[in-house]
């Protein structure tokens, strides 16, 4: 059985999908019960082919229209058959041990409909991919300096979760 499904959607981006890839393929504990999905989301590009070609292992799936990045991301998951779905970026260059770990806390915490991991940057910081609804008051970095509706407050609002386990939404049946 598949434990994760990696779905990844492309727009012509090919030198960071590449990246992408070649850094899935060197996976190895993970990688046999692993598979990922990449989703060609710009019909009619012919020089996606050769990524195809270069990268056999991977399934790819072309959109037959460009429907947009949440479109892309459906298609994909439509043919996934892995019990956890992880939608990656293509500029995304990914670790065994980050892979792992994101599973192990989708194992161990079945009431989590949603994780994600970590995002380091190039220069090895933090990269925030989150951030409060757009409004009027935090629309600039000044204001949500002024109404402190910045990053760091709103970590620090979050229920008391570990330093692994910062922020969760759950579904709770009624």
């Amino acid at each position: 059985m598949t434990d994760l499904s990696i779905i990844i959607v492309s727009y012509k981006g090919y030198e960071r999908l590449r990246q992408c890839l070649d850094s899935l393929s060197t996976l190895s504990r993970i990688s046999q019960k692993t598979e990922v999905i990449v989703v060609n989301n710009c019909p009619g590009d012919e020089t996606f082919s050769s990524i195809e070609q270069q990268y056999q292992k991977f399934r790819f799936v072309g959109n037959k229209i460009n429907g947009g990045y949440a479109n892309g991301c459906n298609l994909g998951v439509s043919f996934a058959s892995g019990k956890y779905i992880l939608i990656l970026n293509p500029d995304t260059v990914v670790t065994e041990k980050a892979l792992e770990g994101l599973v192990d806390a989708a194992r161990s915490n079945p009431s989590f409909m949603i994780t994600s991991c970590r995002q380091i940057n190039e220069k090895g910081r933090q990269s925030i991919a989150w951030g409060p609804f757009p409004g009027f008051m935090n629309l600039t970095g000044f204001l949500r300096a002024l109404t402190g509706t910045g990053y760091k407050n709103q970590i620090r609002s979050k229920e008391d979760y570990s330093s692994e386990i910062f922020f969760r939404i759950g579904y709770q049946g009624r």
